[in-house]
């Protein structure tokens, strides 16, 4: 159900959340698999029977498995195998990633291309996980999902008040005022304050919330490390143009963001490269044709 109106297109920002067609919570196979992962108690066996309940969810764990991301030396056919080499904590940001993505399935390409966003989400999501890989964290797929959902809030603030995006977006293109700037003069809020109010009605952690809120304003209060790889990772993408979430011009970032990840310049080469590379067929798995390669 959509949400009533005002007379001038602008919906507040609380009323955008509660009054949107999103649900309250995620779906119960994240939701399952989330309290599966927090308890000491869970086995192996138990993560697999969780996924494969769900049999869309489990095909694209196994296809995931056996992608360029993990580079297995033999073909993954079992799911439990596929929760050993991912791992538990990995598995359930790589399966909140594509819950989400399904979440917003039913929005009309008349309102954003579609294929373009997710592909800009998706590369964004890669280089924020080949960052995180060039410092050896442990669980590269927080970063990578905190990429992914980065502009959700946009889809959102498009689909509900497209007079008003209209205006912010015309401003934003005429004047070349980031668009996040624009959103913010003419609506009140922009798409990554929505992005993080998205995600903390699904009371999801600090871990991914402030990487979205902060991704065009970065922050060293606010989980640095993974916000900061969001942060570069978007205006890498953006600058290489993979993909689209439909802003005109190349985002810019903070210096210090990149300080933050205490990573030569040299390696982003690299990362680029690699992002190229897997982006087709990451997004062919997570995707799962529902939207065009755009």
């Amino acid at each position: 159900m959509d949400p009533v109106v005002p007379a001038d297109g602008v919906i507040p920002l609380d009323q955008l959340i509660a009054g949107s067609a999103l649900p309250a919570s995620l779906p119960e196979t994240y939701q399952h698999l989330d309290a599966a992962v927090r308890s000491p108690f869970t086995t192996t066996d138990a993560i697999a029977g969780i996924l494969e309940l769900d049999p869309g969810i489990c095909a694209r764990v196994l296809r995931l498995a056996n992608s360029s991301l993990y580079c297995c030396p033999r073909r993954v056919e079992r799911v439990g195998m596929a929760v050993s080499i991912i791992g538990t904590r990995q598995l359930r940001e790589l399966v909140l990633a594509s819950s989400v993505i399904s979440l917003f399935s039913g929005i009309s390409s008349n309102v954003v291309d579609m294929g373009s966003f997710w592909r800009h989400s998706i590369a964004c999501g890669l280089m924020a996980r080949g960052l995180a890989a060039g410092r050896r964290e442990a669980n590269v797929e927080v970063f990578f999902v905190a990429g992914v959902m980065h502009d959700l809030g946009l889809l959102l603030m498009l689909q509900h008040m497209p007079g008003a995006m209209r205006v912010a977006l015309e401003r934003h293109r005429a004047t070349g005022m980031p668009l996040f700037l624009s959103e913010g003069e003419t609506i009140g809020y922009d798409h990554a304050q929505a992005g993080a109010a998205i995600l903390e009605r699904w009371r999801l952690p600090p871990t991914l919330v402030d990487p979205v809120a902060c991704h065009h304003r970065w922050s060293p209060l606010r989980q640095p490390l993974i916000s900061a790889a969001v942060h570069i990772a978007d205006a890498v993408v953006c600058a290489c143009r993979l993909g689209s979430s439909g802003e005109a011009t190349v985002s810019s970032y903070a210096p210090a963001a990149w300080r933050e990840l205490r990573l030569d310049v040299s390696v982003l080469g690299e990362l680029i490269e690699a992002a190229e590379e897997q982006l087709d067929e990451i997004s062919g798995i997570l995707l799962g044709g529902a939207h065009g390669p755009g």
